[in-house]
C-alpha cells in the first residue's frame, strides 16, 4: 500500500545504520524545538499537549503496521527525551545532581535535594493537568 507523500529509500545494511541514527537524532532535535515552542506562551503551542487520549487518536483507524511501528518509534523517543529533561524528579534532574556532586564533589543538602523534588513533581503535575485539560476540552469541543 502506498502511504501519501511518504517516500521510500533503499538502504544497504552499512548505510542504513548511520541513515538510522541521523533520523533519530533529527527527531530528538524536532521534539526539542517543539518544547521550547510549549514553553513559549505566545505560540500557543501548549494548546497541542495531550495524555493518552490524544496519543490513542494519533493511531490511524485501519491497522497499517508502517505507521503503527512509525508512532510507536516517534512515542518512545518522546518519552526518553521527557526523561531526560533537568527536572528533579526526573531521570535527567538526578544526572544534574550528580554532574554538580562531580564537579563541586560535595553532595547537595538532603532539604535541598526535597525541595528539588518537590518542585520536579510539581511541574509534572501542572503538565499532566495540562495535558488532561486540553483533552478534556478537545472531547467537549
Amino acid at each position: 500500500m502506498k502511504v501519501p507523500g511518504i517516500k521510500t529509500k533503499e538502504y544497504s545494511v552499512a548505510s542504513a545504520i548511520p541513515a538510522g541514527f541521523k533520523l533519530t537524532f533529527d527527531t530528538i532535535g524536532g521534539y526539542l524545538r517543539d518544547l521550547k515552542l510549549v514553553a513559549t506562551p505566545k505560540t500557543k503551542a501548549y494548546e497541542s499537549v495531550g495524555s493518552f487520549i490524544a496519543i490513542g487518536q494519533v493511531f490511524p483507524s485501519t491497522w497499517d503496521w508502517y505507521r503503527f511501528m512509525n508512532i510507536l518509534a516517534l512515542l518512545s523517543i518522546m518519552l526518553g527525551v521527557m526523561n531526560l529533561l533537568p527536572i528533579p524528579a526526573l531521570d535527567g534532574g538526578h544526572i544534574v545532581f550528580c554532574l554538580y556532586e562531580m564537579i563541586t564533589g560535595r553532595k547537595p543538602s538532603d532539604k535541598f535535594l526535597e525541595v528539588a523534588q518537590i518542585i520536579g513533581m510539581l511541574l509534572l503535575f501542572l503538565l499532566m493537568f495540562l495535558a488532561f485539560g486540553n483533552d478534556i476540552r478537545r472531547l467537549i469541543h
